[in-house]
């Protein structure tokens, strides 16, 4: 399953992006392909070693700041959608 976890915010690396990471490498770990989106360049790296995460095989994917009505479109390439902004 292709998973998309949109965080506005991840480079903030606050505790909401913790939490958005755990989710991220428990549904790696199950085996789906996942792509954390976002506004800011931040590197998987960098994550995971903020955090003490695994995350093998995710990716960022950075994309223009957009309004909220208009991720649908964004959202559309993924099985499941995950909004861990707010």
């Amino acid at each position: 399953m292709k998973v998309g976890i949109y965080n506005q915010f991840l480079q903030t690396m606050g505790g909401g992006e913790r939490h958005m990471g755990m989710a991220a490498e428990v549904l790696a770990e199950a085996g789906h392909e996942v792509e954390i989106i976002t506004h800011v360049p931040v590197a998987v790296e960098t994550l995971a070693a903020r955090f003490d995460l695994r995350l093998p095989g995710v990716r960022v994917n950075t994309t223009p700041l957009l309004p909220f009505d208009q991720l649908g479109d964004l959202s559309a390439a993924y099985d499941l959608w995950i909004n861990a902004s707010f």
